[in-house]
Parts: structure tokens; C-alpha cells; sequence
């Protein structure tokens, strides 16, 4: 009877395995669905993830069914979307991600799975279109924005994720004349703003 009993506990063992790679099969016929190891139900190492019409959507690596190690993600004309980096399933160190046209789009670095420091972003013709530096996830300190054109834009200053003391806009111009002087509290118009004509003379004042 313990022979019998030990014979079916292997049988029944065997079969699980043959589940998961059955289901592996599967899914690798059905290119919506994703392709790689299970170990006890769970994911190990690469995972692959296709779009309906069978182009790749996502490389991933797991480890004890968590994101672990470097993920990549594709658009679906297959040109490359992202590049991440995950520590037990948040994401972890520097990440990059791109215009359909292949060029920066974002670059910065996350923290358990939240922004921090600096973050850049970019427009399609790789001029710099902002600056952001994070704490925790959320915007704080100096904030830097540009026309496609490469002027400047915009800068002030974040606290805690808020607009916090003044706001210069500019004209988009060679030499940048100053279109507004803003100011905030608490990311909340406050004081004094200042608009001003193409010329550099001031058109109006206005008190929030």
C-alpha cells in the first residue's frame, strides 16, 4: 500500500509540471498571451509578452513570480519603448524610455518604484524639453522647461510636489525676454505677477 501510495504522490507530481508546460505550449501558440517558466505556479527567469498579432510587447525577468533584473518593452511596430530595471517587484536604479522614432524621450532613476533626483525629458528631435529633480516621487526644487525650438520656457521651484516661490515665463526668442514673473504658495497663485510685453516693457499687474 505505500508503494501504491508513493507511485500515485509521483504521478501526481508529474502531472503538475506537465500542466505548466502544457499551459506554456499554449500560450506560445496564442501570441496574446505571454511565454516562459513556471516553478510551483510562479514565474522564473525570462518571461516574454506578445501584442494579439504576435510581435514581442515585453522581455522580463523574474524571480519567486516578482520582477527582478532588466525588463524591456517594445511599441508595436517592434521599435523599443523602455528599458527598467526591477528589485522585487518595484522598479529599482536608472530607467530609459523612447520616442517611436528611437530617440531619448525620458531618462532618470526610481527608487522603490518612486522617481528620485534628476528626471530629463525630451522631444523628437532630442531637444531638451524639461528638467525635473524628485524627492520621494514627488517634484522638488528647481524645474526647467524649453520650446522644441531649444529656449527656454519656463523655471522655478517645486516643494513637496508644489509650486513654491517664483515662476519666470518666457517669450519663445533668441534672447528670451520674460513674458511673466509668477508667484505661488503652496502651489497656489500668491503675490505679486508681472506680464510683459515682446518689447520687455511691462503690460500688466496683477495681485493674487
Amino acid at each position: 500500500m505505500r508503494v501504491l501510495n508513493l507511485f500515485l504522490l509521483l504521478v501526481f507530481a508529474t502531472f503538475l509540471v506537465l500542466s505548466d508546460q502544457i499551459c506554456l505550449a499554449q500560450n506560445g501558440k496564442d501570441k496574446s498571451l505571454s511565454k516562459g517558466s513556471l516553478i510551483n505556479g510562479q514565474k522564473e527567469g525570462e518571461w516574454l509578452f506578445f501584442y494579439p498579432d504576435g510581435k514581442i510587447m515585453a522581455k522580463e525577468q523574474y524571480k519567486n513570480d516578482e520582477l527582478n533584473g532588466k525588463s524591456f518593452s517594445y511599441n508595436p511596430d517592434g521599435t523599443l519603448s523602455g528599458i527598467e530595471n526591477w528589485l522585487e517587484d518595484l522598479q529599482e536604479d536608472s530607467a530609459f524610455y523612447f520616442h517611436p522614432n528611437g530617440k531619448l524621450h525620458r531618462v532618470g532613476k526610481y527608487e522603490k518604484g518612486v522617481y528620485q533626483g534628476s528626471w530629463f525629458t525630451y522631444y523628437e528631435n532630442g531637444i531638451l524639453n524639461q528638467t525635473v529633480y524628485y524627492l520621494d516621487g514627488l517634484p522638488d526644487g528647481k524645474s526647467k522647461n524649453w520650446y522644441s525650438s531649444g529656449m527656454m520656457e519656463e523655471e522655478g521651484n517645486y516643494r513637496f510636489g508644489k509650486k513654491e516661490g517664483q515662476f519666470i515665463s518666457y517669450f519663445e526668442k533668441k534672447k528670451s525676454p520674460i513674458k511673466l514673473i509668477s508667484n505661488y504658495l503652496d502651489d497656489k497663485e500668491n503675490g505679486v505677477w508681472i506680464h510683459f510685453t515682446e518689447k520687455g516693457k511691462i503690460d500688466r499687474t496683477e495681485w493674487h
